[in-house]
C-alpha cells in the first residue's frame, strides 16, 4: 500500500461534493484503509463575501454507450467555465457503490451545454444497477 495526498477544487457554502479517484491499486484484499484529512492551510480559505455568486453545474443527458458515459454539462452561469470535474457514481441494488469513473471537460460555456464522454474502467461484470452524475467547477 502507499499513501497519496488529494487535494479537492472549491467546495461553496451549503454544497456537497460528491468524489471519487483511484489513487493506486492494490493486488490483495484489505482488511482496512484509513483516511486522514489534512489540516486546514490559509491559502485554502476564501472570503464567501468577495466570491460571486454560482449556480451549481448539472448533468443532462446521461447514458453509457459502448463503454464509454456521454451526456452534457448544464452551465446556468453568466460565466464560461476553464475546467470542470465529472463525475460517475454507480451503485448496485443495495444502494452499494461499486463503480466510480470521473474525468476533467475544458471550456465549459456559459448559459449553455457542453458535451462530455469518458471511457469507463469498471470490469465487465459489474452491471450497476443505477448511476449518479455529478458535474463541478474544478479551480
Amino acid at each position: 500500500m502507499g499513501t497519496e495526498d488529494q487535494t479537492l477544487s472549491m467546495i461553496y457554502l451549503e454544497q456537497e461534493m460528491v468524489y471519487g479517484f483511484q489513487a493506486f491499486g492494490v493486488d490483495e484484499t484489505l482488511d482496512r484503509v484509513d483516511f486522514e484529512a489534512l489540516l486546514l492551510q490559509q491559502y485554502n480559505l476564501k472570503n464567501a463575501n468577495a466570491i460571486d455568486p454560482f449556480v451549481p453545474l448539472e448533468v443532462v443527458g446521461a447514458d453509457y454507450k459502448s463503454e464509454r458515459y456521454v451526456g452534457e454539462i448544464k452551465n446556468s452561469n453568466e460565466q464560461s467555465i476553464e475546467c470542470a470535474y465529472v463525475l460517475a457514481l454507480g451503485r448496485d441494488e443495495t444502494g452499494k457503490a461499486i463503480s466510480i469513473d470521473a474525468t476533467f471537460v475544458d471550456n465549459v460555456a456559459a448559459k449553455g451545454m457542453t458535451p462530455f464522454s469518458m471511457y469507463s474502467g469498471r470490469d465487465a461484470s459489474i452491471h450497476p444497477a443505477t448511476v449518479e452524475y455529478y458535474a463541478y467547477f474544478w479551480h
